[in-house]
């Protein structure tokens, strides 16, 4: 069932025009806010101990702009599948892959870290395109 739906869902969002898909992504994140309510939640609890002086207001308003970007991610995540090569590579920014390029070449393996922080899933097929 997870297939099918992964499909259906794969297919719907390759053909949206992409201003149209970020538009939906952002209209949604108030449903996914007030239907999933143990994500704000615990982000909320998580925030209370980053940022122990802002008001609960801030920090709503903080939550929403981080599943805001949730959707978003999950917009472009769907799409994935129906990009070709060049519109994949073509759609992201990449700087200080020359960094990335000189450790590869001492021949010793490389390990990357990345914060969870915007689309990294994408990058990660960014890195596999480049071999």
């Amino acid at each position: 069932m997870s297939r099918l739906v992964f499909g259906w869902l794969t297919a719907l969002v390759a053909g949206m025009p992409l201003g149209f898909g970020y538009a939906l992504a952002d209209l949604l994140t108030e449903v996914h806010f007030r239907c999933f309510p143990a994500r704000p939640h615990a982000a909320l609890a998580d925030l209370a101990a980053v940022m122990p002086r802002a008001s609960r207001r801030e920090r709503l308003q903080v939550v929403r702009r981080m599943m805001r970007s949730y959707n978003r991610m999950m917009f472009e995540f769907f799409r994935l599948p129906h990009l070709t090569r060049d519109e994949l590579l073509h759609s992201v920014e990449v700087s200080g892959r020359e960094h990335l390029e000189q450790a590869v070449s001492r021949g010793r393996g490389v390990v990357l870290t990345s914060t969870h922080l915007g689309n990294w899933e994408l990058a990660a097929v960014v890195l596999a395109h480049w071999g």
